[in-house]
C-alpha cells in the first residue's frame, strides 16, 4: 500500500515551469493528471512514492504536442 509520494513535472528546457502534486491514486491504484497547465514540448515525469516502508522512484519522458493543447 501506498502511504506517501508525489509526482514532479520536469522541464528540462525551463525549470521554472516545473510542477510538482502529489500522488493520489484511486481504489484501482490509478492517477489522472490534468496535462492542460503544461506547456507544448518535452518533459520528463518523475514519481517517488513510499510503499510498505520502502521508497521508490520511476521516470518517464513525456511529449506533449501544440495540438494537444487544443483538445
Amino acid at each position: 500500500q501506498v502511504t506517501a509520494g508525489s509526482v514532479r513535472f520536469y522541464r528540462p528546457a525551463d525549470a521554472r515551469l516545473d510542477r510538482t502534486v502529489a500522488l493520489k491514486l484511486d481504489a484501482q491504484g490509478h492517477m489522472a493528471c490534468d496535462a492542460a497547465p503544461l506547456a507544448a514540448g518535452n518533459w520528463r515525469v518523475q514519481v517517488q512514492w513510499t510503499a510498505g516502508g520502502l521508497e521508490y522512484f520511476h521516470e518517464e519522458s513525456l511529449v506533449i504536442g501544440a495540438s494537444t493543447r487544443n483538445r
